[in-house]
């Protein structure tokens, strides 16, 4: 989700037509666009899929303290199960300690 404040950000800076001066018509100009720019973000993965026959593939998730062993070591695909192994000290949160 952090890309979103960077489009936003982005979005700012870029000028928006003078004819809306008021700052309504500006926000609602800025919420169109950015619909328009998540529309075509959610399309890039299935359009890189369909015309160059990507496979899509997953990265072991990120354990803070400790760390996450999968099925698979390698091309892990959607719905793999993983599991958290914790550090000396921690306990996983129950159903949430696999994926």
């Amino acid at each position: 989700m952090d890309w979103i404040f960077i489009l936003l950000f982005m979005l700012h800076l870029v000028n928006v037509s003078e004819s809306s001066s008021d700052n309504q018509d500006k926000m609602r100009e800025l919420e169109n666009r950015l619909s328009k720019l998540e529309k075509i973000v959610e399309e890039l993965e299935p359009t890189f899929v369909e015309r160059y026959g990507l496979i899509k593939r997953c990265q072991v998730p990120k354990v803070e303290h400790g760390l996450a062993q999968c099925d698979v070591d390698k091309n892990i695909k959607p719905n793999t199960k993983c599991r958290v192994v914790c550090n000396a000290g921690y306990i996983a949160t129950p159903g949430k300690d696999v994926t």
